[in-house]
């Protein structure tokens, strides 16, 4: 039984959405087609580390959307699936229907049922609530086709018409939902609607939105998401209030909102319990072991070249999970212009602080930071974060929480030099938990970085560190393509 995943795609990338659809795909899909309707980011190419089987549109023409359907369900036929899932870039299936429930829906799937219809969960101004009023609860659509002779797609130009093969008739609803991430930022769904609303004009948005079953929020009604709805690399960050309605007189269109995205503290208390009872005094040694590993880091100016391969000299540098300072102290001799040193023990920092100043180095060279929950106070535009061996002790929430910070400190030129744990295909969090430690796909970490503002690289597999063969170096940049409306 083969199931093969039907997606059109416009500019995924730069809205957030295309890793984050693809990586869920590749969970119950046996083959993914695409149509791109004439992408200007980097949709194309990394769609196709995921599938060669994508056709390429020449310009955007959205209102041909069935013609392109028709174009798509023709090159799907060719690879000779048994199910057709339709399902669009900013979309994923639930956690139960990723982790096997749709393969087995198709594979006991009831005699005369042509389709299935599954209800969208519309995620509303956070990735935690869900909006329910207007036409927001009352949206399903029938996604899995199964495959006859003669299917075709009615065309006729024009949006939202019949999205489905003319030979469906029999169509049963299912338990399963599709999470839609097209309205959870504002301010990219005012994009995606574009029109006026794209043009800073607050007098039009106001005028339309009565009438507007998307814009309208004076009845705006939301519940929350249950965690266990998300699959877990998509469960998200408890950082959003409830969304309350607005006024029309409200309304502004998208020039005029703030983009600063909300983010939760960098630190956990709980997390943080059970890193001192995992990591006794002594973990990292004893004062005068520190102290003589801090001495033969600061005399031998052992180059930060040798984890990452960056150069330090001139630069402003934070090392995220500092520990007591061999790194920061590397960074020094070669040259950085400041390094912050960023931990969570208070303790293990104070003997870092003795040991650098018996090691007289100079005050203005760093600044030790004992992270407290708190965005550090760090002015400055830094040059290069650099982190080892922190992401996997911390969940995966408070990993998205570090890298939004990574980004907004650093400049557009700046760079990220990150280590992660990964083993056999997959991504470790939390290792230090009591209970099983959280896992997601190794590819799904560039979905973090994404959803971050910052775009991969490169990645370092390294060779020359058995003992250490797990662990995956990557070099980020902030992501800086310029978002712009689909309809104008």
């Amino acid at each position: 039984m083969r199931i093969c995943a039907f997606i059109q795609m416009y500019n995924e990338m730069e809205k957030g959405n295309l890793v984050r659809c693809l990586e869920n795909v590749r969970q119950w899909a046996d083959d993914i087609v695409i149509y791109d309707d004439a992408s200007t980011d980097d949709s194309v190419s990394v769609a196709k580390e995921y599938t060669p089987h994508i056709i390429l549109g020449e310009t955007n023409m959205i209102s041909e959307e069935l013609y392109h359907k028709q174009q798509l369900l023709e090159l799907a036929l060719t690879l000779s699936p048994d199910w057709i899932m339709w399902i669009d870039c900013d979309e994923i299936m639930d956690r139960d229907a990723t982790l096997g429930g749709l393969r087995k829906l198709a594979e006991s799937a009831t005699i005369g049922v042509d389709g299935y219809s599954f209800h969208e969960l519309n995620l509303w101004r956070s990735q935690t609530y869900a909006r329910t009023d207007s036409l927001f609860s009352s949206s399903w659509f029938c996604r899995l086709w199964r495959v006859v002779p003669g299917m075709k797609i009615e065309t006729a130009t024009g949006v939202h018409m019949r999205l489905y093969p003319i030979t469906i008739k029999n169509v049963e609803r299912v338990p399963f939902e599709v999470i839609h991430y097209g309205f959870w930022d504002y301010k990219k769904m005012l994009i995606k609607i574009g029109g006026p609303l794209g043009c800073g004009d607050r007098e039009e948005i106001q005028k339309i939105a009565p009438s507007n079953w998307i814009l309208n929020e004076t009845e705006c009604s939301c519940y929350r998401v249950q965690e266990d709805v998300f699959p877990p690399e998509n469960v998200p960050q408890d950082i959003w209030p409830e969304p309350k309605p607005l006024a029309i007189e409200d309304l502004v269109p998208y020039a005029e909102i703030e983009s600063s995205p909300l983010m939760a503290p960098l630190l956990d208390r709980g997390q943080l319990n059970l890193w001192h009872k995992h990591h006794v005094n002594d973990y990292h040694g004893e004062r005068d072991e520190i102290h003589k590993r801090n001495t033969n880091s600061y005399s031998s100016g052992a180059s930060p070249e040798q984890p990452f391969g960056f150069i330090a000299k001139g630069k402003t540098i934070v090392d995220l999970g500092c520990g007591p300072g061999w790194y920061s102290l590397s960074c020094i001799k070669n040259g950085a212009k400041k390094v912050y040193c960023l931990d969570v023990d208070r303790n293990l920092l104070d003997i870092a602080q003795w040991s650098f100043d018996k090691l007289e180095v100079p005050r203005e060279s760093y600044e030790f930071i004992c992270l407290d929950g708190s965005q550090p106070d760090i002015t400055e535009p830094v040059d290069i974060v650099f982190c080892l061996a922190v992401f996997m002790h911390i969940p995966l929430a408070q990993v998205r929480s570090y890298l939004a910070w990574i980004c907004s400190i650093m400049p557009d030129d700046g760079k990220a030099y990150l280590q992660f744990y990964q083993n056999y295909g997959h991504t470790t969090f939390n290792c230090i938990a009591e209970e099983t430690p959280q896992k997601i796909m190794d590819r799904s970490v560039d979905m973090l970085f994404l959803e971050a503002g910052l775009r991969v690289l490169s990645k370092e597999f390294p060779t020359d560190q058995v003992q250490y063969s797990v662990w995956t170096y990557y070099t980020c940049e902030k992501y800086l393509h310029e978002v712009k409306p689909i309809h104008s």
